[in-house]
């Protein structure tokens, strides 16, 4: 990764510029519920003090970046040190991109620290797990209106402190 392509990348403000205001709505409303989640005491001590530089392949239609930028944007916002752009999941094929949203976190240098894919682990787990469509409604309804955003911010916070290790 080098800085003229990150930088190609959208601004959040010109991400959701592309979003019906509905999706819109809900995306800042679902950003304003993480920074809570993200201001709590216990997840400042683990926020990295290094600058980081967060590469989102994201797409609006998706469900699964609906879900998660958010969270994301909710990091780069409290944190203060996380840069975020937004690249579309084709402009990120080659960077290994298959899945969206995928979030890759770079150093001051633009050197990979490590990346997180679509949906966090518990969603995955059980998601894997559950054997009739009723099970999977039962993670999936939880999902989508947010119970699992601590997991995600769990997961990149996770990430990010790496660079710091």
């Amino acid at each position: 990764m080098d800085s003229a392509r990150y930088y190609s990348g959208l601004t959040l403000d010109e991400f959701l510029k592309g979003m019906a205001d509905q999706d819109r709505a809900a995306f800042v409303r679902s950003q304003e519920a993480s920074e809570k989640m993200a201001q709590a005491p216990e997840r400042q001590r683990e926020m990295s003090g290094s600058s980081i530089h967060l590469y989102a392949a994201a797409e609006a239609w998706c469900i699964d970046t609906k879900v998660n930028l958010p969270v994301a944007t909710a990091l780069a916002k409290v944190a203060g040190n996380i840069d975020l752009r937004c690249h579309t999941r084709e402009a990120s094929r080659d960077l290994g991109v298959e899945r969206i949203p995928t979030f890759i976190l770079y150093d001051a240098d633009f050197l990979e620290i490590g990346r997180w894919v679509e949906r966090p682990q518990p969603v995955k787990t059980a998601m894997g797990k559950a054997a009739t469509r009723e099970e999977k409604l039962l993670t999936w309804n939880p999902y989508l209106t947010g119970a699992f955003r601590i997991d995600t911010l769990a997961e990149l916070l996770g990430i990010a402190t790496k660079l710091d290790a």
